[in-house]
């Protein structure tokens, strides 16, 4: 699907790369689940079975706000953390982190912040700090500065998928939260970065 989506894209870019990897093995998948109590549905595994991440990218030949000095060319596996420079001029960007990268790793200072401790939530059913809300946020689209697209795990367990916008200060339930109905989303609007704010 996403290579038919690059052929369809090839005529009118000036840029385009796109970037599979090893798909991450089932004891690999259940030792992630096991160690971060996220128990993710089954479209999330096939997806990463097949690729540990997925990296896509493309500037439009009419895109001259975009300077290319910098970006990663064809050849190039770019950084998971290369859109932290906040890339909003490109066309198209999908930045699917590999599950260790999203389960493990540590977002504090990115999307829950030390002072939030002292910060409490009393609104619609929440009674907690800000801080322990955050944390049970993992990003797995790292589209841009400001925003990403992250699995949630709320207090009773359920997995939700939401958006964060404005520095990732505000997170945004999406409607439909189905993993693979994500992904079709951002075939149908081939990684814009403003539409992807629009998945609500």
């Amino acid at each position: 699907m996403f290579l038919n989506m690059k052929a369809e894209l090839e005529n009118e870019a000036q840029l385009i790369v796109l970037n599979f990897f090893d798909g991450i093995t089932n004891a690999e998948y259940q030792n992630l689940v096991n160690e971060s109590g996220f128990q993710l549905s089954k479209d999330v595994k096939d997806f990463y079975m097949q690729t540990n991440g997925l990296q896509f990218l493309y500037v439009k030949k009419s895109n001259t706000n975009f300077n290319l000095s910098g970006a990663p060319d064809n050849a190039k596996y770019f950084d998971w953390m290369w859109t932290w420079d906040d890339y909003w001029q490109l066309d198209g960007i999908i930045n699917i982190l590999p599950l260790q990268v999203s389960l493990r790793g540590n977002w504090n200072n990115i999307i829950y912040f030390n002072y939030q401790k002292e910060m409490f939530i009393n609104s619609n059913g929440f009674n907690e700090t800000i801080f322990d809300y955050r944390k049970r946020i993992r990003p797995f689209d790292f589209f841009s500065k400001d925003s990403v697209v992250s699995f949630y795990q709320s207090s009773k367990g359920k997995i939700e998928i939401v958006i964060g916008v404005e520095n990732n200060t505000e997170f945004i339930h999406v409607k439909n939260q189905k993993f693979s109905s994500y992904l079709k989303y951002l075939l149908q609007t081939k990684g814009s970065p403003s539409k992807r704010k629009l998945y609500i």
